[in-house]
């Protein structure tokens, strides 16, 4: 079939949908199956282009997508896959071209885990765009020692390798948080440099810390074997998602460390209360550990900052875009007034008010802190940084972070699937943007290899020392 009459009756049986879409709507929301029809598939297509079309708060990201392009593009696409498990994967891919990490397709979990995808068992993360192995089967430890670089993928050069096979399947906002996730993967989704059919053989080529190359044979059976109980690994597992909620320990005389690895419990807050509260009347200093915090709820944050300031503080400033049909008709038919022509632009925006703390009157602990930061630093623990943002008391530590948040639109899609888009752009409340570029940290730490295998913490030692500082200056000035 011609591509031409392939895109006629895609745009036949898209109309129709749209036709009846308050009737269709209900029927999207079907159960699983192996694969879809064509009308199910061009409805979700449809679907996430329209709720993006209508919704998405950063296509100034993303200046070379023409959207509507993109989804005509799709149209024979979607109808060539030939199960529901290949047509996600295909809007997995137009879901990615937007660059954002709060905007994503969730496939049905009937085609994510290991009957679907498994992984070879290596972990790598990114230096740059280099891959760095943090960990290996123990198998191979002899070979691949941890911190060496996987340089190829079956004989492609690592680089290409993901901008081939991986990161086009990966919505993210900041580069440097695209490479991360496309070393480190996300296996049930199929995704990640080590990610692959199950079962199936992959060759590395290595390059060990010494300056040897040489190629290895793994099997992507890992998943597998760990659920069986039969893989041990060279390194403890360094996943950030499995790590405690909170951690703390005394480093020194006077400095208290604490780590927040997650703001998604507000027993977080409760065990902050009970188990540090307690030790801070003795510190001089506070180390804060976000490094692993991927975000949460932003009030179990500032619950937690409370402790530390005793002033008001602005948060992010955010807008959404705005759409009054009758303004965008009015524009169409030679209406010249700018609200108008910005609705019919799909550039009209509302404003809302700035996100604001204002400090109770529990104990205040009004000692320097330096705050850790990293790649997996996001959403709410941005919106963290962005309330100390300027405050002298408080420094950040270590590397950009993931640079996303917002608030995403969650609507279902045909097989048991969602879709989510970004609605909510957030800035700082002076209007700078940190989605797609991460906050930047006041004292940078680059990554090195050893510090990405656990020989060294080359940030926290930064903090440490950035922390002394600032006590020996405020202890000069009482």
């Amino acid at each position: 079939m011609s591509i031409t009459k392939l895109l006629h009756q895609s745009l036949i049986l898209w109309l129709s949908v749209l036709a009846f879409a308050g009737l269709y709507g209900q029927e999207a929301k079907s159960q699983y199956k192996e694969n879809l029809s064509d009308s199910e598939k061009i409805y979700g297509l449809a679907e996430f282009w329209k709720e993006a079309s209508y919704n998405f708060a950063y296509f100034d990201h993303v200046p070379q997508l023409d959207w509507n392009a993109a989804f005509t593009e799709y149209v024979p696409k979607v109808l060539q896959t030939k199960s529901t498990k290949e047509y996600y994967r295909v809007l997995m891919t137009f879901s990615a071209l937007l660059k954002d990490g709060h905007t994503n397709i969730y496939p049905p979990q009937e085609v994510t885990g290991v009957e679907h995808y498994d992984k070879a068992p290596v972990a790598a993360k990114a230096m740059g765009h280099r891959a760095i192995i943090v960990n290996v089967d123990k198998r191979f430890s002899d070979q691949v020692p941890l911190g060496s670089e996987i340089t190829a993928v079956d004989g492609i050069a690592t680089e290409e390798y993901l901008k081939a096979k991986v990161i086009p399947y990966i919505s993210s906002s900041a580069e440097h948080a695209l490479w991360e996730a496309a070393m480190v993967g996300h296996s049930p989704w199929g995704l990640g440099l080590a990610a692959g059919e199950p079962g199936s053989e992959v060759r590395f080529t290595i390059r060990t810390p010494d300056g040897q190359e040489q190629s290895v044979r793994m099997v992507r059976d890992a998943d597998k074997r760990a659920a069986a109980g039969q893989l041990e690994m060279a390194a403890p597992d360094s996943a950030p998602w499995n790590r405690p909620m909170i951690e703390h320990r005394w480093l020194e005389e006077g400095i208290f460390y604490v780590a927040l690895n997650s703001f998604n419990d507000s027993k977080i807050v409760d065990r902050f209360k009970q188990e540090v509260v307690p030790e801070l009347p003795r510190a001089k200093g506070v180390v804060i550990d976000i490094r692993v915090n991927g975000g949460g709820s932003t009030g179990n944050g500032t619950a937690i900052l409370d402790y530390f300031v005793n002033e008001p503080l602005k948060g992010s400033a955010w807008r959404t875009r705005e759409h009054v049909a009758a303004y965008k008709a009015w524009a169409t038919f030679g209406s010249n007034d700018e609200k108008h022509v910005r609705h019919l632009k799909g550039n009209a925006w509302h404003t809302g008010e700035y996100h604001e703390f204002k400090p109770t009157d529990t104990v205040k602990f009004l000692v320097p802190v330096v705050v850790l930061i990293s790649v997996y630093t996001g959403s709410a623990a941005e919106d963290f940084l962005i309330f100390i943002d300027g405050l002298d008391r408080f420094t950040t530590v270590g590397e950009p972070t993931v640079g996303s948040t917002g608030q995403p639109l969650q609507f279902e899609l045909p097989g048991g699937g969602r879709g989510r888009i970004c609605t909510k752009r957030d800035t700082y409340p002076d209007g700078r943007d940190f989605v797609g570029y991460g906050v930047k940290p006041e004292i940078p730490v680059e990554r090195t290899p050893a510090s990405l295998v656990g020989k060294d913490d080359p940030v926290l030692k930064k903090g440490v020392e950035v922390l002394k500082e600032k006590m020996i200056r405020r202890a000069a000035s009482e």
